[in-house]
């Protein structure tokens, strides 16, 4: 059974898959936020302001969602901000609006498989994003909201109701992942077997391949009774395990946290695992035969090492390549580099324990292997 929703096919090309009932709601949803940003008065301005892009009569929204989609640059200088938004707003509506047309293209062409063009993935990215604000301000998740959820004591019966919807609202509609980490880690602190609150934990720290993390959230909501069957999964499979939305969601909570580490290396680990290749010989190949453009699938991974050298999911990465290898040296230098802190991880003493063994010290790559197998009894 084919899955809706968007996907990277293995030579790297996104398609979105959608039926008619599900392409009949996008359609309406994004023809209102197109009519939402067009600017006011777009068809008998002057030229010469259409041109340069300047609107003098622009001010701030008096619509809350519009007000959300447009806020004010600056918050303590309203008069820097009214000049910034006279000279920024008309082009930030038109770019609106073009991801919105975009989609809206994209979504009447036929069938319910259409394959986009990096370009047009990108403007459905814009759009989608446009219409979660919008929805979201107008279904009341506002920052006044969010902050009425948080102000209750944490002796107040409905404390725990409330932080858990506060921490749907931040994983979903507000894309604030750690600050609901966060929420949960306090509903945690309240009622210590909070299932829900567990199971989101876990799964957070998993969809953003945070691996040691996410396995000692596993056993934390055992110890607490407060598991579920996938609880398990997600400890023994905590050193292997890739979900298959761990792209769409990080790359969701990067539209609000672009710079963010954590979500840009699950976003393009998550990517290369759906897709299969995981860098190797047989997924380039697979890339050529189909004629894609002959490079490594795993270079996007390269780049964000030589930006983050220190990143754990990162060198545990590339150290599984070398090991697979045979590249003593590779192996060598990519440990070298590993912060002390991440020694919590057992693959890396797994990843030391082939170091020694490769170089014939038996007894230093037992010693390590078994170290592996206590910080991780299922480090196979």
């Amino acid at each position: 059974m084919s899955v809706h929703g968007f996907k990277r096919t293995a030579t790297g090309r996104i398609v979105l898959r959608v039926d008619v009932v599900e392409k009949g709601l996008l359609a309406t949803l994004l023809e209102q936020l197109a009519e939402f940003v067009t600017p006011e008065g777009a068809d008998d301005e002057d030229p010469l302001v259409r041109l340069v892009g300047l609107d003098p009569d622009a001010e701030r929204p008096e619509d809350p969602a519009l007000a959300r989609l447009f806020p004010d640059a600056y918050l303590d200088d309203t008069e820097a901000a009214a000049q910034f938004r006279r000279f920024t707003e008309r082009a930030l509506r038109e770019t609106k609006l073009a991801h919105a047309a975009t989609a809206l293209e994209t979504l009447r062409r036929s069938g319910e498989k259409v394959t986009l063009s990096a370009d047009e993935a990108t403007a459905w990215l814009g759009a989608l994003n446009d219409v979660r604000l919008a929805l979201g301000t107008r279904l009341g998740v506002t920052e006044e909201a969010m902050a009425e959820l948080a102000a209750l004591p944490d002796d107040d019966p409905r404390a725990v109701d409330a932080l858990l919807q506060r921490g749907d609202m931040l994983f979903g509609e507000l894309a604030r992942p750690f600050e609901a980490a966060a929420t949960c880690e306090r509903i945690l602190a309240i009622a210590p077997a909070c299932g829900a609150a567990h199971q989101r934990l876990v799964f957070f720290h998993a969809v953003t391949m945070q691996r040691t993390r996410a396995a000692a959230a596993a056993r934390r909501a055992i110890m607490a009774a407060a598991d579920i069957p996938e609880t398990y999964v997600y400890l023994v499979g905590s050193d292997w395990l890739n979900l298959s939305n761990t792209t769409a969601v990080n790359a969701r909570w990067l539209v609000a946290h672009p710079d963010e580490e954590v979500l840009m290396v699950a976003a393009a680990r998550g990517d290369i695992a759906s897709r299969g290749l995981d860098g190797s010989i047989e997924g380039i190949a697979a890339a050529e035969a189909d004629g894609a453009p002959t490079r490594r699938p795993d270079d996007g991974l390269r780049a964000l090492l030589a930006r983050f050298p220190a990143n754990p999911e990162l060198l545990a990465y590339f150290l599984q390549q070398a090991t697979t290898a045979g590249d003593i040296r590779e192996v060598t230098d990519l440990l070298a580099r590993v912060p002390a802190a991440s020694f919590a991880d057992n693959r890396f003493w797994r990843f030391k324990g082939w170091l020694h063994a490769a170089r014939g010290e038996g007894a230093e790559a037992e010693a390590a292997y078994r170290r592996a197998l206590e910080l991780n009894a299922f480090d196979f």
